[in-house]
């Protein structure tokens, strides 16, 4: 079902890895609409949670230290 208004995330104020991890997961879903669950980041590199529309549970996206992504798996079953 689509929703009657679009959520968004301060894509502006984003930083390079999680715009890459929401790009990357946008990708390898072949979805738009995206967002932004959660950032964790560490000194190896960024964690990025991402929800996507229709998906059980978030992927998972993470990057090197410079913000290129190095992986992107389901976080769920599947």
């Amino acid at each position: 079902a689509c929703a009657p208004y679009t959520t968004t995330t301060t894509t502006v104020a984003a930083s390079p890895a999680e715009a890459n991890c929401l790009a990357a997961v946008a990708k390898q879903t072949n979805t738009t609409g995206t967002t932004t669950k959660s950032v964790t980041p560490s000194e190896a590199g960024t964690s990025v949670m991402v929800n996507v529309p229709g998906a059980t549970a978030p992927w998972i996206c993470a990057t090197d230290a410079a913000g290129n992504v190095t992986n992107v798996m389901f976080s769920g079953e599947g």
